[in-house]
């Protein structure tokens, strides 16, 4: 057929809209699976910040520590419905809540690290992840020592006294003591310490490459990242159905780098194009 490819100056055919739009899609299909929680970051190291240990549920917490304390890592410093509150590393404490009700994930031991550490907002890493998870840190050193493990990855506390009121955040970590917070700009912000061993030689201001992982999240809906358009929060993808395609708005979830949790949008078994719609020359 004449009109479906054009000829170049040297004589090659190029293919025209029409003919790209008559070549066969390559498709893939939504899946259940498992991912590993990755994400890398650009950090600079930087003086450590007080930290909290977060009850795990709502319910009775229980603790005998008190403000000076010098505990060592693996300590029990108190219970949250039967559950150990331990601490990561040797520490001080700084204060505690009194014994009673709590909610969940609320700041209920405050400790302070001598030490350095990687500091940074954990939100949309931290608000998928199952709620018993795990998280560890690996880093490396730009032109330095690594990869090594992080200490441990704790929530920043700066300020000893448990507040409900909104507050701001800074580079240095939380301006008050709260599982959450918010910023100037009215979000959401997690922030999260990856603690540096104290054995490693490390100094303030050095810049590092920070990769986080958490424990697998099993039995999700899973696509490759390369098929969607969007990599935080939300995202799109072209669905196929039968001749006809058309553009999906999905909910997004973790990610392990290759492929990443649809939470709302597609269903398994759905069949979408292998091209995101912003790089599809078929989508409007």
């Amino acid at each position: 057929m004449q009109g479906c490819a054009s000829a170049s100056s040297d004589g090659s055919t190029t293919d025209s809209p029409d003919n790209l739009q008559q070549k066969t899609i390559e498709t893939v299909t939504v899946k259940r699976g498992n991912i590993r929680p990755t994400l890398s970051v650009k950090q600079t190291v930087t003086k450590a910040s007080p930290f909290a240990l977060l009850t795990v549920e709502k319910g009775e917490f229980s603790s005998w520590v008190e403000a000076g304390y010098k505990i060592r890592s693996g300590d029990i410093l108190g219970y949250n419905n039967g559950r150990e509150l331990i601490s990561p590393v040797d520490a001080k404490v700084v204060s505690r809540i009194p014994n009673g009700i709590l909610p969940a994930h609320y700041p209920a031991i405050v400790l302070e690290y001598t030490g350095f550490s990687f500091q940074f907002d954990g939100t949309d890493f931290f608000k998928n992840l199952p709620v018993d998870y795990t998280m560890n840190g690996r880093y490396q050193i730009t032109n330095g020592i690594g990869p090594n493990d992080s200490k441990a990855i704790v929530v920043s506390a700066t300020n000893p006294t448990p507040l409900t009121t909104k507050t701001d955040t800074s580079d240095s970590g939380l301006e008050n003591s709260t599982s959450a917070s918010t910023s100037k700009s009215g979000a959401s912000t997690f922030p999260l310490q990856a603690l540096i061993n104290i054995d490693d030689e490390v100094r303030e201001g050095q810049e590092a490459t920070l990769v986080l992982t958490a424990d697998i999240k099993q039995d999700i809906l899973i696509l490759p990242l390369s098929t969607i358009a969007g990599r935080f929060k939300e995202g799109s993808v072209t669905v196929i159905e039968g001749e006809s395609s058309r553009v999906v708005d999905v909910t997004l979830g973790v990610t392990d780098g290759m492929y990443i949790e649809i939470i709302s949008g597609l269903k398994e078994g759905d069949v979408v194009s292998s091209i995101p719609p912003n790089l599809d020359p078929r989508t409007p």
